[in-house]
């Protein structure tokens, strides 16, 4: 990763981390920040493998948290990333910006593997005298994570998707949901206040809760591809911050711990795929697409620990406080509606941050910006509803469900090519009416052998995704059943069941999948449309009694 490369007059990247770990504080206006943001690494860092770079930075990482609680240069280091981050806004600096969340990222890992996360994050960000933040923060507790989350949650919604913000973008992405994944070494669900600093200081943002899950579903739907010019790694990995996502699901108290697990695997591995299988309706990469879902269910089931205390009657009673961003998803709008309008004052979609609140927050002062877009008044106005296109989601979900993982080293085939196409084009149309998306969601639902292309974690994830919006977004539910082509949905679900049920390791998947037909057939118009419903071409995959599904309908393969 260039561990020992540096642009000209700059000592080398290791010397720059060594000296950042180092026992010896650097001063905050030192040039070496300078040099260790933009010059020790001449490329981003996620544009190397992610197990290189851990390997790298795991030991510079290790002795950080050993000298830091002297040194305080990982406040020092957060400090600068605010500042780098409010630039990026305006064009500059993303390239420094990005590694600097990777740094953090890293720290932050580093931390939470310990298992004593809930003394060293708070520690790490601890303010002090030596570290230049203005003394009516310092009663604050843990301000300087509030400050963090809150600055990097701003960049995932207001910072345009574009090649040149598009590593910035993932990087923020992956930031959050390492901060949200302390719990995954925690060996108990629900922890007391405090155990999970990072995690607790995302989920009292409830006035940019929305906004966040708005966000992550517009990058989910539209799934952009990853920049031309490979500033982001595409290679398969094993570990890193993914790997930490199945902390989200260890908070799902209806669901049995197995069928979550899957949030655990790689995104794009496939399991129990052969090296020669050959999809026919394989979609192209996006691992920001990838990482926006994962965080979307790592916020969505993470267990709040805070209570809600009311009164009443003499006695006082404490029940766990609210998920904002799972009260987000649960309560989207559909913005191809136009009677939501009036619902949201005629807006278009959740309100960014105000043009006035933008100049107070554009001054380089991390301190500065957060009060500008941190509301403390008691009597703020709730946040307004999330607003998605339900059209495109359910395309986004269907394809998601209906495409199937290549293994690594499979050779591609002008089939696969051209289901990446339509898959893309399905995903990004904004009503799902694309002529070709259905075409493209069938024919890879219904000509694909479930038993030998495998099932990738992009496909459980959307299935856990698809059961969150079914389950507990009564509107999503209703725009579903009010759809003529709901078995675009269907039939993918019932591909994958079969394919499930042929295979010991895929029983929660199985579990999943029986869940959500449930869902969808509690409507008895569901339950009778369905079975009206001709499959196309066929259902090849339904070995055992090919030639009556073929000539039958979606509804037939289900009983079957």
């Amino acid at each position: 990763m260039g561990a020992s490369q540096s642009t000209a007059g700059s000592p080398p990247s290791h010397e720059l981390l060594e000296r950042l770990s180092g026992n010896q504080p650097v001063p905050h206006q030192d040039v070496f920040w300078k040099q260790l943001l933009f010059m020790a690494f001449p490329t981003p860092l996620a544009s190397h493998s992610p197990e290189e770079v851990q390997a790298k930075l795991a030991p510079y990482c290790q002795q950080l948290l050993v000298f830091n609680p002297l040194t305080h240069n990982f406040q020092s280091l957060v400090l600068h990333s605010i500042v780098l981050l409010h630039d990026a806004r305006s064009g500059k600096n993303q390239r420094p910006a990005a590694n600097a969340l990777r740094l953090l990222g890293s720290v932050v890992k580093a931390a939470s593997e310990t298992g004593n996360a809930a003394s060293i994050i708070p520690a790490l960000f601890e303010i002090t005298p030596s570290v230049p933040i203005p003394k009516e923060l310092v009663t604050q507790e843990n301000q300087l994570i509030k400050v963090l989350m809150r600055r990097v949650m701003a960049t995932l919604m207001e910072l345009e998707l574009s090649e040149a913000n598009h590593v910035l973008l993932y990087e923020a992405v992956q930031l959050l949901l390492v901060s949200a994944s302390s719990q995954v070494f925690c060996p108990v669900v629900v922890s007391p206040v405090g155990n999970h600093p990072m995690l607790e200081a995302m989920l009292i943002q409830h006035q940019f809760a929305p906004q966040v899950m708005q966000r992550l579903l517009q990058l989910l739907i539209r799934r952009p591809p990853p920049p031309s010019d490979g500033s982001l790694y595409l290679g398969r990995t094993t570990s890193g911050v993914t790997r930490l996502a199945k902390s989200a699901a260890s908070t799902l108290l209806w669901l049995p711990a197995a069928t979550y697990s899957s949030l655990a695997a790689v995104a794009g591995a496939v399991v129990g795929a052969s090296a020669s299988a050959e999809p026919a309706f394989a979609r192209p990469p996006s691992p920001l697409a990838e990482a926006s879902l994962l965080l979307i269910l790592v916020l969505c089931y993470s267990s709040n620990p805070r209570l809600d205390v009311t009164e009443g009657e003499g006695m006082a009673s404490a029940t766990p406080a609210a998920n904002p961003f799972q009260m987000a998803l649960h309560s989207l709008l559909d913005a191809g509606d136009a009677s939501n309008a009036d619902l949201e004052g005629g807006g278009g979609g959740v309100p960014s941050i105000s043009s006035d609140q933008r100049r107070q927050s554009n001054t380089g002062d991390p301190v500065a910006a957060f009060k500008a877009t941190h509301p403390s008044s008691p009597q703020a106005p709730p946040p307004p509803q999330a607003r998605i296109d339900f059209g495109a989601l359910f395309i986004g979900l269907a394809s998601a469900l209906a495409s199937t993982v290549q293994a690594e080293h499979s050779s591609s085939t002008s089939a696969s090519g051209t289901g990446s196409s339509n898959s893309s084009t399905a995903a990004a149309h904004p009503t799902g009416s694309s002529p070709e998306a259905p075409a493209a969601a069938a024919a890879g639902a219904s000509g694909v052998d479930a038993t030998t292309a495998g099932v990738g974690a992009g496909v459980e994830a959307a299935a856990l995704l698809a059961y969150s919006l079914l389950h507990g977004c009564t509107s999503f539910r209703e725009y579903v059943l009010s759809r003529t082509d709901v078995e675009l949905l269907v039939v993918p679900l019932l591909r994958h069941m079969y394919g499930a049920a042929s295979n010991k390791q895929h029983t929660s998947f199985m579990y999943m999948l029986q869940i959500l037909l449930l869902l969808l057939s509690q409507d008895p118009s569901f339950a009778s449309n369905i079975h009206l419903v001709a499959l196309p071409g066929g259902a090849p995959w339904y070995k055992e009694q090919r030639l009556t599904v073929a000539k039958g309908h979606s509804g037939g393969a289900g009983v079957g």
